[in-house]
């Protein structure tokens, strides 16, 4: 079932250097990793995109943002962006929100943990966190996750606020969810964090927030009298790189089908978007941001549910850009019944969503994707539960 009762409604870093001196020299600083005291399902795993994405006024610059003009290009630019967002500010936003709202603590105690989420329309929801070890990537193993929620081990007696990056280990995680107090506990979210997600400080000027780095997959199941709805999502993030705060990627899978009593499927939608930015310089040393976005799109949809014929597409779209130039590198495949689309590799204005010479990306502003692979389509061993999550939580 969708939890909350309504369907619908679920839809920084620290651094520091230690010298040491040995005959006058010094050792190379050491950096060490924050571990915050409490931890959250981080539910923003968005990245902004805006440079790229399509414009529903039709006003060209919004707050000095290049939007997508009226040009040959128009309906290709923003396909990916707008997809990606939608992705995660909308459908992983909304559905991890419950999830986010718990904060349990970061101890070499906190094996697993209980919350409840109150709701003002339904029924209070129970959620179960389980911290042990598991094998989450399915060969057959345990994956050597601490057991806790501390990711240097739960042999302490209290979890230290930083320790070198190389002493981290994974904290895996698997959550079932109680939506009626009479019912049963049901599995919905399975992961691990390779870096803790850090929240804001509200006592600073700054924003700490940080979702972190880690993998997870949720599936959610809604039963009808004929017919049986799924969504799985698998979930692949890290804003967490050593190499700079700027680097950063989320990758989002989804399987959304929904099948008759019979087995006749009679709506199968398959969507694997990435997003990927990283820092960069350009010669003359000034800083901006490279955004890379990536999605393949893959949907059927049976004669009975769309009341005429199967419906058939294939999307796959790149594109990158740039936080400081409105210029956009970037292909396109589209294959339905009615009608076929292929976009080569080009080199287009964002404002005017026209083409320009390609020397401008490759080599004014090295945003080449000429050599750029599409991504593969979404599996179900992207998106399905490990093989060793236990239909109901242990007793805890």
């Amino acid at each position: 079932m969708f939890f909350g009762g309504k369907k619908g409604q679920w839809w920084g870093w620290l651094w520091a250097a230690l010298l040491a001196g040995c005959s006058g020299s010094a050792t190379v600083p050491a950096p060490l990793a924050e571990i915050p005291a409490v931890i959250s399902i981080p539910n923003d795993l968005s990245i902004d995109v805006s440079e790229a994405n399509s414009s529903p006024s039709g006003i060209r610059f919004v707050s000095g943002k290049a939007l997508v003009g009226p040009g040959p290009l128009s309906n290709v630019i923003p396909i990916g962006p707008d997809l990606a967002r939608t992705i995660t500010e909308d459908v992983l936003q909304g559905l991890l929100s419950p999830f986010n709202t718990f904060e349990i603590p970061v101890s070499p105690q906190t094996r697993n943990f209980t919350g409840t989420l109150p709701a003002s329309d339904t029924l209070p929801q129970v959620f179960k966190f389980d911290f042990s070890d598991y094998d989450f990537d399915g060969d057959g193993v345990n994956d050597g996750f601490t057991g806790c929620t501390c990711p240097v081990g739960c042999n302490l007696q209290v979890c230290p606020e930083e320790a070198p990056l190389e002493d981290l280990r994974r904290v895996g995680f698997r959550i079932w969810i109680q939506n009626d107090p009479a019912g049963n506990f049901e599995k919905i979210m399975a992961g691990f964090f390779e870096r803790l997600p850090v929240k804001d400080d509200p006592l600073t000027p700054e924003n700490e927030e940080n979702p972190g780095k880690g993998r997870f997959r949720v599936n959610v199941f809604e039963a009808s009298e004929s017919a049986l709805e799924r969504l799985l999502i698998g979930v692949i993030y890290d804003h967490k790189d050593p190499d700079s705060p700027s680097n950063q990627s989320t990758q989002a899978f989804l399987w959304r089908d929904l099948t008759r009593d019979d087995g006749t499927i009679l709506l199968s939608n398959q969507i694997n978007t990435e997003i990927r930015q990283l820092g960069r310089n350009d010669p003359a040393g000034t800083a901006y941001l490279e955004k890379s976005v990536k999605s393949t799109f893959n949907g059927f949809e049976d004669a009975e549910f769309t009341g005429g014929e199967d419906s058939v597409v294939s999307e796959r779209y790149i594109g990158r850009f740039r936080d400081d130039a409105d210029f956009w590198s970037g292909s396109y495949l589209l294959d339905e019944e009615t009608m076929d689309v292929e976009v080569p590799t080009t080199c287009a204005r964002i404002s005017t969503a026209s083409e320009v010479p390609s020397e401008i990306c490759e080599q004014d502003l090295l945003i080449d994707t000429s050599q750029e692979a599409f991504l593969r389509s979404t599996l179900l061993s992207d998106v399905l539960f490990p093989a060793d999550f236990p239909l109901l939580p242990p007793p805890f």
